[in-house]
């Protein structure tokens, strides 16, 4: 999605590259850069995402999904409250990234890919700018109802 849909709705995937809902005897899946990139444009735009995965003939998970799962779990640890019970922000109209909200907080996605400036338009001079994941301060000079955001290569992950 690229923009906020009205009502609810859902997007229904597999996390295996050959795009089924069953087993696959090889163990391709999305890497989790792919799945968080789309986990956050679909929380943005207000949307729910269903992630499946297809268990092998004996149900269990391939070895290569906890490992995956795991990872996202840690991820979800420090940045769940981007994602959970948020509602769609105003993206793209004001940001050109993803943006969720929740109790008047906005959560800006800097997606692992973005390499570009972080600006929000028509945006009023927030109290406090941090990263969501170690809770640092980033300074900011908000100006002309813009705010630019510098966040340092090793700070992006």
């Amino acid at each position: 999605p690229d923009r906020p849909h009205e009502g609810p709705w859902e997007v229904c995937q597999s996390w295996h590259r050959c795009g089924g809902w069953g087993y696959y005897r090889e163990e391709k899946f999305l890497d989790n850069a792919t799945v968080l990139s789309r986990l956050a444009r679909i929380r943005a735009a207000g949307g729910n995402y269903l992630l499946n995965i297809g268990p092998k003939p004996d149900g269990e998970l391939p070895d290569a999904a906890y490992e995956s799962l795991g990872q996202l779990a840690a991820w979800m640890a420090s940045n769940g409250p981007a994602i959970k019970d948020t509602v769609a922000g105003p993206w793209p109209a004001r940001c050109s990234l993803p943006v969720t909200r929740r109790r008047g907080v906005w959560y800006v996605h800097v997606l692992q890919n973005h390499t570009g400036p972080i600006v929000l338009h028509n945006v009023p001079e927030p109290a406090a700018v941090s990263l969501l994941r170690t809770h640092d301060q980033i300074a900011c000079t908000h100006g002309d109802q813009t705010l630019p955001i510098s966040l340092a290569g090793n700070k992006r992950r």
